[in-house]
């Protein structure tokens, strides 16, 4: 009976494992549509440079977008296309990255804290909503993580008991693993401009876990190690588009569009991609087709940050009020199936009502209650590693903290915390375990209560007789 119960987790975590396969390949043979919103303008730049036979970006992008968007992403829809002749394989190469990312989630999980935190991990990740839908679009968050996780397994699991990724002798490829992790944090930054974080957090990671003899020389060759291949990859992505172009670009450059959002007079946090049509706005450039992408980006960068030295007080209660709003509700992928109008951001220009308005996000916020949960669970988890000083533990937060503190200099979107959305899954998890051990010890305490009076009545009588 005891060892029942001890593989429950495995079990629920087996069951709901495989209904959430089935609901996945449900949804890859039952679903097709078009796609909007940002997936949608990667299908088309994708689209555009297949149909000129080029890859992404190509002179023309340069010179006439406002910026070069997710240029990794792009180029992966445009393989796809010269390859498949088509980009119908797109979900299902996502639907397998994430079934990878998960395995890889969970065995970190493992390696770091118990079996128990990762049979909850995969429990946790397929019962959220959001989880269900992610690889029916065409998004940059799926492969970005992907990336970043898989350099982050190499790394834990070559540290976990001095064993390498391969099973190999650590003397010389631990060096390696390091270097490969730093390329797979390049390639992430290709698709979206966060991967450094990652790579900074490979870096602690070594800081925080190496100990013994010589430890100070080993986490500075392993840093370094990590810094050279992240340079090196993007010498090489950048070189590559310099020799097309013209032009040294290695990631979006989205960075001076993105900043302005949130450094206008109408700024509200969130994203406004119209803002640079108002003529009214800071964002606005006369004669805009005179500029390239790079040099609209210039622009857009020195009036945010002249902006935000003349309005600090409103910027900082801007950068405070994003983070709710980061992690507001976590129902955004199912845009693929139910198109997104953009309810709040209407509603900003006022083309909606506050009652419409309050009707969706009840709507959102109903199919984030898994999410919600879980966030209560993550809360417990941290609670728990801070105060037992758990070395691991405090690493996700930090990472969690560091990615937080940088993604709210931009106008966010509750999408945008999915890059995190695993450190929180993991803490949850360890959140569980620590709910299921105090289950445990006050059942345990209830069980000896009546043994014990008995055990008292017992001596009572025997001094009685005495």
């Amino acid at each position: 009976m005891r060892d029942y119960k001890a593989k429950i987790p495995f079990y629920a975590t087996v069951s709901i494992l495989m209904l959430w396969m089935v609901g996945q390949l449900i949804l890859m043979f039952c679903h097709w549509g078009p796609q909007g919103g940002d997936w949608g303008h990667y299908i088309a730049l994708a689209r555009q440079c297949y149909d000129a036979g080029q890859w992404y970006p190509m002179a023309e992008n340069i010179r006439e977008d406002n910026y070069i968007f997710a240029p990794g992403l792009v180029n992966l829809l445009i393989a796809e296309a010269r390859i498949c002749h088509g980009i119908w394989v797109n979900k299902w190469l996502y639907l397998l990255m994430n079934m990878g990312m998960m395995a890889m989630t969970a065995d970190m999980a493992r390696r770091m804290f118990s079996a128990k935190v990762a049979c909850w991990t995969l429990a946790i990740s397929c019962l959220l909503y959001s989880n269900w839908f992610i690889t029916l679009s065409a998004n940059s968050e799926l492969p970005f993580l992907f990336l970043c996780i898989t350099g982050l397994w190499m790394i834990v699991f070559s540290e976990d008991q001095g064993k390498c990724w391969h099973g190999g002798s650590r003397r010389w490829t631990i060096g390696a693993v390091y270097l490969v992790a730093g390329i797979c944090m390049a390639l992430a930054n290709w698709i979206r401009p966060l991967g450094f974080i990652y790579m900074l957090a490979v870096v602690l990671f070594a800081a925080m876990t190496l100990k013994g003899e010589h430890s100070l020389r080993r986490m500075v060759s392993r840093g370094m190690m990590v810094i050279i291949g992240f340079g090196m990859m993007v010498a090489v992505i950048g070189e590559t588009t310099r020799m097309r172009t013209g032009h040294f670009i290695c990631q979006s450059t989205t960075g001076g569009f993105n900043l302005i959002m949130s450094a206008n007079d109408k700024a509200f946090g969130g994203v406004d991609t119209q803002v640079w049509q108002d003529p009214s706005s800071t964002a606005y450039i006369q004669d805009i087709k005179r500029y390239d992408c790079l040099q609209r980006d210039s622009i857009w960068r020195t009036r945010a940050v002249e902006w935000i030295l003349e309005h600090p007080v409103r910027y900082t209660w801007l950068y405070l009020k994003k983070v709710p709003i980061l992690f507001a509700e976590d129902s955004w992928t199912d845009q693929r199936v139910f198109p997104s109008d953009q309810f709040y951001y209407k509603w900003r220009h006022g083309e909606y009502s506050s009652k419409e308005v309050a009707l969706r996000l009840l709507l959102k916020m109903g199919k984030s209650i898994p999410y919600y949960v879980m966030l209560v669970l993550a809360l417990c988890g941290m609670v728990e590693s801070w105060r037992r000083h758990d070395r691991y533990g405090i690493w996700l937060m930090a990472v969690l903290v560091a990615f937080v503190m940088v993604t709210c200099f931009f106008p966010v979107q509750p999408r945008y915390h999915y890059p995190v959305l695993w450190i929180l899954i993991v803490m949850a998890s360890k959140g569980v375990e620590m709910l299921a051990n105090i289950s445990n010890n006050i059942r345990f305490v209830l069980h000896l209560v009546p043994h014990g009076f008995r055990h008292i009545q017992q001596n009572n009588i025997i001094f009685k007789k005495k």
